[in-house]
């Protein structure tokens, strides 16, 4: 196996790519940027023939992902994102357990 793909989904530099560059755009959309997203992800999954989406989803606007599915007419199924941590997890994705 190509050295640049050895020990990516248990290693720091996952989680230091994670935390540096993904979870920060995460934190940064809104409704607007989420809903556009949402649209551009659906409309290439249709465009692919795909009929049913398994996701993950994303720790705040939750709800608007399922809005925009049923607008599109595809099956979705969710499993909300939470995150905990404060010295991982940025502070507009962060939530409490309870």
């Amino acid at each position: 196996m190509p050295d640049v793909l050895c020990n990516r989904a248990e290693g720091l530099e996952l989680l230091d790519w994670l935390e540096k560059r993904v979870l920060p755009l995460e934190a940064a959309h809104d409704e607007r940027s989420m809903a556009a997203s949402a649209d551009l992800g659906i409309a290439e999954l249709l465009k692919g023939g795909t009929t049913a989406i398994l996701d993950m989803g994303t720790v705040r606007l939750t709800e608007l992902l399922f809005d925009r599915a049923a607008a599109a007419g595809i099956r979705y199924v969710d499993g909300k994102a939470m995150m905990d941590l404060p010295h991982r997890a940025p502070a507009g994705l962060r939530e409490t357990t309870a």
